[in-house]
């Protein structure tokens, strides 16, 4: 099995595209440069893949400066992708059947289309998590990859890149995630939620009010910052002090996800 030495960690949300520079350094990924591109206003990550053809002329001099073959991870915005919690029929279904029952679901559910979709599971607490993409967005990341010279490993969401990237700050499971990403506000549930996440308002008066109604309970879970509370809107630093920091140390503010897709496991989509 080939071992990358670089690693090129990239998030795409919010009109930017953000990404994260490693190389390998005994057996850890030491993060070397973090670049961020801003998206004209006719692009969104609505309209297909925008701005790949700018990361790559981004990514260019780095790739001259370096010997071998760098793998590329992306981390999508949840519009770009379907996540769906499905319940199985009974908690023993044999992993042989499950292939065939998802691709049921996805003809019942997208009649005509599901052939245009690929994806990937797992199975939680006695139901399928479903990640399905359209076949052409993965196609235009191998294209990136390709133009590159590298290989394209991961292709995931934000909300699990930003959890790979909590774990390796100590943030337990089960701890909710907020993250500022450009002008937006995301957060993400914890691990016993997984398809739960979203966006909050920044002019609510509060944050925390906010996520009991999509179901946070303080006494099962704390709120954990992944940067710099400072830089969350006024009107929440009173109650930001129940908050807990994990602050990305050598990972600027808006680089989580890139660093997360860095550090991340080998799942594949």
């Amino acid at each position: 099995m080939r071992i990358a030495s670089r690693m090129a960690g990239i998030s795409l949300q919010d009109g930017e595209i953000r990404i994260a520079l490693a190389r390998r350094i005994r057996r850890r990924w030491c993060f070397e440069d973090f670049i961020t591109l801003t998206l004209p206003e006719t692009e969104s990550a609505e309209n297909g893949v925008p701005g790949l053809s700018a990361v790559a002329a981004a990514l260019a001099p780095w790739r001259r400066r370096i010997r071998g073959r760098p793998d590329c991870r992306a981390a999508l915005p949840v519009s770009l992708c379907l996540q769906q919690q499905i319940r199985l029929p009974e908690s023993r279904v044999a992993q042989s059947a499950v292939v065939p029952l998802i691709d049921t679901w996805l003809a019942r559910t997208f009649p005509g289309r599901h052939q245009d979709l690929i994806y990937d599971y797992r199975r939680f607490s006695g139901d399928i998590i479903l990640t399905a993409l359209h076949r052409t967005v993965r196609e235009q990341w191998l294209s990136l990859a390709a133009a590159l010279r590298a290989d394209l490993t991961v292709l995931s969401i934000i909300p699990c890149a930003l959890r790979c990237f909590a774990r390796t700050r100590g943030v337990a499971a089960q701890d909710w995630l907020v993250f500022r990403q450009g002008n937006s506000l995301c957060w993400t549930a914890g691990e016993t939620q997984p398809v739960l996440s979203g966006r909050a308002d920044l002019a609510l008066p509060s944050l925390l009010t906010e996520l009991k109604t999509q179901g946070f309970d303080e006494s099962q879970a704390a709120l954990c910052c992944l940067h710099n509370t400072a830089l969350l809107p006024q009107a929440w630093q009173r109650e930001c002090r129940r908050y807990r920091n994990a602050e990305a140390d050598d990972v600027p503010p808006g680089y989580a996800a890139a660093a997360g897709m860095v550090l991340c496991g080998e799942e594949r989509l």
